[in-house]
């Protein structure tokens, strides 16, 4: 889900506008540069799609299943675990078959299709850790 309407933060063009070093200090004049060409994308239901939030949304409906609430709260709970753990993306590491979550994805256009891409960012250590606390919750209460 867009962490707010509008948001040009890894638009689809994002890689291209700013390279990996620009991204990760000052980039004089290029912050500006990217919300021009990224002011498009603004509203136009191809912001960014972040990994932190359905995991966060798991644990609140859980805890209101837990506290007596009724099956709706587990449905809710589970669908938005389930997106979570559809969004883990293999990575290259020391064991095999590790999954991680991607800070988010991104709309990238191939011609005439589209499609979503994880961002440079994985894994993103805040929606590794909402994992796993929805998941325990979800041990817990079952």
């Amino acid at each position: 889900m867009a962490r707010y309407l509008g948001d040009t933060y890894w638009e689809p063009r994002f890689p291209d506008i700013l390279g990996v070093g620009e991204r990760t200090s000052v980039a004089e004049g290029r912050i500006e540069d990217r919300n021009l060409m990224a002011s498009g994308v603004a509203y136009s239901g191809t912001e960014a799609q972040w990994t932190l939030f359905d995991p966060v949304l798991s644990v609140y409906w859980g805890r209101n299943y837990e506290s007596g609430g009724g099956e709706l709260h587990r449905e809710r709970q589970l669908h938005y675990l389930r997106r979570s753990l559809s969004q883990l993306v293999d990575i290259e590491a020391e064991r095999r078959n590790r999954k991680a979550l991607p800070e988010a994805y991104y709309l990238e256009f191939d011609g005439a299709t589209s499609h979503w891409v994880k961002n440079d960012h994985t894994p993103l250590l805040w929606s590794q850790a909402n994992l796993l606390r929805a998941v325990n919750l979800l041990v817990r209460t079952s």
